[in-house]
């Protein structure tokens, strides 16, 4: 999970739910809206690619 933009914590953040249509938008170019429990922040973060550091890198 991503740390907290606010509190900088990443022990309470989860992913959060849109309120309204507006909220949707940055989903549009791939980011996701999380929350943070601890201070209540919402922001947005691109999610992780895992599949990009499990491939070793080739060099031509």
């Amino acid at each position: 999970m991503p740390k907290c933009p606010n509190c900088k914590t990443d022990q309470s953040v989860r992913p959060s739910h849109k309120k309204k249509l507006l909220m949707e938008l940055p989903r549009l170019i791939g980011m996701r809206a999380f929350r943070c429990d601890s201070c209540g922040t919402r922001f947005y973060r691109f999610p992780a690619d895992t599949r990009q550091s499990q491939q070793p890198r080739t060099t031509s």
